[in-house]
């Protein structure tokens, strides 16, 4: 991966799900799809710790929104897609990326959207949000948080010395 510059740092977290899709194997399956991002796992130190978001994947500000909505759509689509018997069932895959005042650009995959093409749609306009240059500082320091923390594992992506 370049510098952290032109990065983007897309938040992911499995929704709704009650405990019946593994996070470890869906993170996992996104980790190892793509060579477009690193992946990492929120991973809980001792007490009680919780994340609102428990995966992320940093890719270059360039790279195939596309590419990786299709790698989500999967996911989604093996896991979580399965396992809901009823129309009103809203689990899914949260997406998300934060804004510098704190807010955020998300959508629920599997809630809000319910086909391929409505979220890659979405995601595409999430990521050129994200694209913005007032929004550069903000994933920077995202990143950094990210790779400095012993509650981030990198599950894939280039090796530090490559970064």
């Amino acid at each position: 991966m370049k510098a952290q510059g032109n990065q983007i740092a897309i938040g992911l977290s499995l929704a709704n799900c009650r405990g019946q899709v593994n996070v470890a194997d869906v993170s996992d399956f996104i980790a190892k799809q793509s060579n477009a991002y690193s992946a990492y796992g929120f991973r809980a130190g001792s007490g009680i710790t919780a994340a609102a978001l428990d995966f992320y994947l940093i890719f270059e500000a360039v790279a195939s929104a596309a590419s990786i909505a299709s790698v989500l759509w999967q996911a989604y689509d093996r896991f979580i897609g399965p396992m809901k018997h009823r129309a009103d069932d809203n689990a899914g895959i949260y997406v998300a990326v934060r804004r510098p005042d704190g807010t955020m650009i998300d959508v629920c995959l599997g809630r809000d959207l319910h086909t391929q093409e409505e979220f890659t749609a979405k995601f595409e306009l999430i990521v050129a949000d994200a694209r913005d240059p007032l929004l550069r500082i903000t994933h920077e320091q995202t990143i950094a948080e990210i790779r400095s923390s012993d509650y981030w594992v990198k599950l894939s992506g280039e090796t530090p010395e490559e970064e």
